[in-house]
């Protein structure tokens, strides 16, 4: 964008350089849960969000949080509220 080869990208955090804007859209995006094939959930047919986030997720404290939320779902709850299990470096 800055170099004026893209005029609009779609992205999921906020820009943090001071020559782009963020502009927030009023829209929802699907979610898709992932556990192992012999976790009690992967047969369900569904599962309510408070059951799937009450679960413990991933998470990588090298990542910045506007990204890394979005992979403990930190639009539903806050990062201390989640049950985080540490990867990374």
């Amino acid at each position: 964008m800055l170099d004026r080869e893209v005029d609009v990208l779609w992205t999921a955090a906020a820009a943090r350089h001071v020559g782009a804007e963020s502009v927030p859209l009023k829209m929802t995006a699907g979610r898709v849960g992932l556990v192992y094939r012999h976790h009690k959930l992967a047969h369900a047919a569904a599962v309510d969000v408070e059951n799937f986030t009450a679960r413990p997720m991933l998470y990588n404290p090298d990542v910045l949080d506007e990204w890394m939320s979005l992979f403990y779902l930190g639009d539903i709850r806050s990062r201390r509220e989640a049950q985080l299990v540490l990867v990374g470096p």
